[in-house]
């Protein structure tokens, strides 16, 4: 029958003890989750989404390039590339703000290197060198340019402030450029 390769039916017929063990977590937790108590990580549903308070103001970093054409790559399997542009962006501010040295250095040499000697080996590759920090601009127009496939002349990179109207239309207050790279 079609059942037989059922996993449960397949359980059944090897071990009845498992099978009442399978039975009686999936009652468990079906009656907990029917009466709304959280009980495993999967059914904790304030750790996937929580409610979020809205700002008054947001910051948001773009990146343009060839005279103000704004990158935005809108397929959702091209978010590891969009992703590496902007959370590199972001870790390269947060070295420029701690005096052009790599914020983890700080938490591997004070909090970890102590408790864990074994990532003494790997420290250099999981740190940025100030030479690798020299060369990340042109490195992220090189990076870009591969991404949109054309030749790229220049790069600029903004933070914008932004906030919700009352129509929720996002409206920019004012915008600074961090970075050009030519």
């Amino acid at each position: 029958m079609w059942y037989d390769k059922l996993f449960l039916v397949k359980v059944y017929k090897q071990n009845k003890i498992v099978f009442a063990i399978f039975c009686t977590f999936i009652c468990i937790i079906s009656y907990f989750n029917y009466k709304g108590i959280e009980t495993t990580p999967f059914f904790i549903w304030a750790m996937y989404a929580g409610k979020m308070t809205p700002k008054k103001e947001y910051k948001i970093v773009t990146v343009t390039y060839n005279e103000n054409k704004v990158f935005n790559l809108p397929h959702t399997f091209q978010e590891p590339k969009s992703m590496m542009i902007y959370f590199t962006i972001n870790h390269y501010r947060k070295i420029e703000n701690n005096n052009m040295t790599d914020p983890l250095q700080n938490i591997l040499t004070g909090t970890l290197l102590p408790h864990y000697p074994f990532l003494v080996a790997v420290e250099e590759r999981l740190v940025s060198k100030p030479e690798d920090n020299a060369r990340y601009l042109q490195w992220l127009k090189k990076y870009l340019q591969s991404i949109v496939s054309i030749p790229i002349n220049n790069v600029t990179v903004y933070e914008r402030m932004m906030h919700y109207n009352i129509n929720s239309q996002l409206v920019e207050d004012s915008s600074k450029i961090l970075y050009t790279i030519k």
